[in-house]
């Protein structure tokens, strides 16, 4: 059944090198560079920035678990059988190398994708206290991306540049730089930007800009201050790396909860009252929570609707923020039986044009390829397949 769709994929990563932070970066920030070191008895290098470890994504993907692993890892374990995950070396060409991947995706009959980071999704969070370092870093990871990968490569492989959002005016510097260079997608992180929502009007130049455009703003799954914050809240340990987090911390600071509270701060803060031409992905933060996300923000809308005293933080929200939502966002779900609500749910609440397919390759919680989520998408109508793995991604991106 897919075999005969040409798919354009929402979701795929390259694995950085190590200088991708700094081989660009100005010398005056060196002191705070995001950065790596090698470690004394440990096999892998490590993330800093100045002299202090990183608290997400702590070691650069060159040995990492090969594409498909979790899901092999995760069936064993429910037969009771053990299961050896099996690493590979991410610095290997179909990781790192443009060209290798457009064969793949050729061989996958993959006619465009968009490529996330996998150690940038949100180095600027932990870099709250040096603001202009972490612009600085910014400027100098997307030239890295410019050097290697290219924002519309062939007009294939369109990498998404990270827009740091902590100064506002360094923000928009940056996405006018990007946008000139064939940038058709961008990213911001999720959560709070130095105590505002990123709905803000303090942002609206960025926003202003981002809409004259029109290109899609990506919030990928990403770190974003709940780690630190909820964790020393509720006693978990902060600086908790992903093989060391609680179950609590799992379910309060990392995907649906961010993912929820960024969305409707976005609404609620009338970002799109102000700005209704903006399109917004959610890529990789999972689909469960779309139909208990829409449902709470229609009944909190219900208790301020007749409220002449209620605060509005970026001007009154006149529309029930379920439809907002239905409007302004594009879903990518995880594409996972065990971890994920049925995708047909999902199309049936926001309707096929508003679904993406992302495969999240060559990551672990993927699959071996693209192409192999036959069984997740067996029970999806026909008629919404070439949308969703086609139509949907090549109208947002302008092909």
């Amino acid at each position: 059944m897919l075999e005969s769709i040409t798919i354009v994929d929402a979701d795929q990563h390259y694995y950085e090198p190590l200088d991708c932070f700094t081989r660009h970066l100005e010398t005056k920030y060196a002191d705070r560079a995001f950065h790596c070191v090698e470690v004394e008895g440990s096999p892998l290098p490590e993330w800093r920035i100045g002299d202090r470890p990183v608290a997400i994504e702590k070691h650069p993907r060159v040995i990492t678990i090969a594409p498909g692993e979790l899901e092999r890892h995760l069936s064993a374990n429910e037969r009771g059988e053990p299961y050896p995950v099996q690493l590979i070396d991410g610095t290997a060409p179909e990781y790192t190398d443009r060209d290798v991947r457009l064969k793949l995706l050729d061989d996958w009959g993959i006619s465009h994708t968009v490529v996330y980071p996998s150690a940038a999704l949100s180095f600027d969070i932990e870099m709250a206290q040096w603001p202009d370092a972490a612009a600085a870093t910014a400027r100098a990871f997307n030239r890295w991306i410019e050097e290697d990968w290219g924002y519309e490569y062939q007009d294939r492989i369109f990498s998404a540049p990270y827009i740091s959002l902590i100064l506002v005016d360094e923000a928009c510097m940056e996405l006018e730089r990007v946008l000139a260079l064939g940038a058709r997608v961008v990213q911001v992180r999720l959560g709070a930007i130095d105590g505002r929502s990123p709905a803000h009007p303090d942002f609206d130049p960025f926003w202003a800009r981002v809409q004259e455009a029109g290109v899609p703003v990506a919030f990928h799954i990403s770190g974003n201050g709940y780690e630190e914050v909820l964790s020393r809240f509720w006693g978990e340990k902060p600086d908790a790396d992903h093989p060391e987090r609680s179950a609590f911390q799992w379910y309060a600071t990392f995907a649906t909860r961010p993912a929820m509270d960024t969305f409707a701060a976005l609404i609620f803060h009338n970002l799109f009252g102000r700005f209704p031409g903006l399109r917004i992905l959610s890529v990789e933060n999972g689909s469960r929570w779309v139909p208990t996300l829409l449902d709470e923000l229609d009944t909190a809308y219900r208790f301020v609707t007749d409220s002449s005293t209620a605060l509005w933080v970026g001007g009154r929200v006149t529309e029930k923020p379920s439809e907002i939502f239905k409007r302004h966002f594009w879903i990518a779900p995880f594409l996972d039986h065990r971890h994920e609500a049925n995708v047909q749910d999902l199309v049936d609440l926001l309707g096929a044009e508003h679904v993406l397919f992302g495969s999240d390759w060559p990551h672990g919680e993927g699959r071996d390829t693209p192409r192999h989520f036959e069984d997740e998408l067996t029970g999806v109508d026909r008629a919404a397949l070439e949308p969703i793995l086609r139509d949907n991604m090549a109208g947002l991106l302008d092909l």
